[in-house]
């Protein structure tokens, strides 16, 4: 089993697995037919993000935004859970993760979201899928993924858990740990704060 930390935002999406990391915007767009590629510029291939998953064909990220003719983006929490989350997690995964183990993944809300998303969260990113990576010039690579269990936490709390914890979830810092602490999260037309005591 892998643990996957997944954070997809308004403005972007971010993976990690402990060694790996990747980060794209959240951008989806159609998959149009582009006419002239060069190997020019960057080789970096989550700049070229592209994709089918649940039977659509899509750009994510930069790709979208510089190719696709018709992009979609969101600000609108309802948006974000019912089209974005479940693209974006299982890109995330399948980029960030080579694992063809069951993934556990963590994910965070924001606060004032926990009680009424959490639930429908989970059930929208837990289970298994399928999504393919196209690659120019190259052969697609199509992944199975089974995302096992899923964690939703509030999103400022991970910034207090580094603070305190160490790897092995032992707490590191015992003084830090009785104090009251607060922490701003800043996104991506967002800014939320929270108290812990």
């Amino acid at each position: 089993m892998q643990i996957l930390g997944i954070d997809v935002g308004f403005g972007f999406t971010k993976a990690y697995d402990g060694v790996n990391n990747i980060i794209f915007n959240s951008v989806m767009g159609d998959a149009t037919a582009i006419q002239f590629q060069t190997s020019l510029g960057s080789d970096d291939p989550n700049e070229k993000i592209h994709i089918t998953f649940d039977g659509e064909e899509l750009f994510i990220g930069n790709y979208a935004q510089r190719q696709s003719h018709i992009t979609d983006y969101t600000l609108d929490q309802d948006k974000l859970i019912e089209r974005f989350v479940k693209v974006m997690t299982v890109t995330a995964a399948g980029l960030c993760s080579a694992s063809t183990e069951p993934i556990n993944v963590v994910t965070g809300l924001p606060v004032g979201f926990m009680k009424r998303d959490s639930g429908r969260l989970k059930k929208i990113i837990r289970g298994h899928h399928e999504i393919s990576f196209h690659k120019t010039g190259q052969s697609s690579e199509t992944r199975k993924i089974y995302i096992d269990k899923v964690a939703v936490i509030p999103q400022p709390i991970g910034s207090i858990f580094h603070l305190i914890f160490d790897e092995f979830g032992k707490v590191k810092d015992h003084s830090l740990s009785r104090k009251k602490l607060g922490v701003v999260d800043i996104g991506f037309k967002t800014t939320d704060y929270s108290i812990f005591d």
